[in-house]
Parts: structure tokens; sequence; C-alpha cells
């Protein structure tokens, strides 16, 4: 038998699931606002901290359905938010900064090198992409967005341990799958 709940018997949590636009402007109206004061804490910049909270909110619908929030959906909204702003920060320090001026110019390079680390960046994301669903945004989590296995924990709904063995066992067959491969080219 089916229950049917009313809406002030469902959390924020399990009303995201439903298809429910005016709650989901709801949430964006009561959030927003903070989330950005607290986004542009990390960016000092009015704009980068409007773009990171539409990115949260963006997300947030589109994985609503699939998203597992173990703490409070504010705090959840916080940790997006957060993990956005570290990311683009991130991606800002290891990009180099090139006047446009040398974008436009022609660049000389060695295409042996560019072209041999083009296929192992490839080799290494498809190997990536082969292993398990779990597994790999397990492993996506830690070494791309560089959260600690508590933080992932947490996101995932499992153990520490289940976090730990996840990673071990990507390492492992992420090793003998490249050691292989690369040897043979």
């Amino acid at each position: 038998m089916t229950e049917i709940f009313t809406k002030t018997e469902l959390n924020e949590k399990q009303l995201l699931r439903l298809e429910d636009t005016e709650f989901f402007k709801a949430v964006y109206f009561k959030y927003a606002n903070a989330l950005f004061q607290y986004s542009f804490q990390y960016t000092l910049d009015k704009a980068q901290a409007e773009d990171v909270v539409q990115e949260v909110f963006l997300d947030l619908w589109k994985n609503r359905k699939k998203i597992k929030i173990k703490t409070t959906l504010q705090a959840y909204l916080y940790s997006m938010v957060k993990y956005k702003n570290l990311n683009s920060l991130r991606r800002q320090q290891t990009l180099p900064h090139i006047p446009l001026d040398e974008i436009n110019s022609p660049v000389q390079a060695e295409t042996t090198d560019t072209e041999d680390a083009f296929r192992t960046e490839k080799l290494i994301q498809q190997k990536i992409d082969e292993l398990p669903a779990q597994t790999r945004e397990t492993f996506r989590l830690s070494r791309f967005d560089g959260l600690t296995y508590q933080e992932i924990a947490t996101i995932q709904g499992i153990s520490i341990k289940t976090v730990e063995t996840q990673i071990s066992r990507s390492l492992k067959k992420l090793r003998k799958e490249l050691n292989y491969l690369l040897k043979s080219t």
C-alpha cells in the first residue's frame, strides 16, 4: 500500500526529489542570498560568486533525484558552494596566465610531446571511466576535487572504510592497467 504524504510531512531533502518547481524556487529564495555571501568570501568577486551559486542550484536541480543528502539541505548547499569555489581557485592557480596577444600568435612547440601527453591523458581518463560507477565517483571526488575521505563518506552516505577500500582498489587497478599499457606503447 502506497502512502501519500503532504508537503508538510516531508522534509526538504525528500521534497527535492519531486518535480515541484515552486518548492525549488522557495528553496532558492531561502538560501541564495546567504550562499552568495558565503561564496563571495572565497571569490571576492560579485559576478563569480553569483555564478557559483547559480551553478550550485543548477546542479541541485539536475541531480535532485540521485543526490543522497546525509546532512541538512542547508549544510549540503554550503558544502557545494565551498567545493565549487575551492575547485575554481585550484584551477586558477594551475592555469598559467597568458596575455591575449600571445594567444593569437602561432606557437612553435614539439608536437610529439604534446601528442604523447594528450594520448596519455586520454588513456588515463578512459581507464578511470571503466571503473564501476560508485568507485569512479569516489575516486574523482578524492583525486580531482580534493575532498577528504570523511567528506566523501558524508556526501555519498558510505563509511570512511568503504571510501578507503574504493580508492585503494581504484589505484591498484589503474596502476596495473596503465603500467601494462604504457610499457606496450
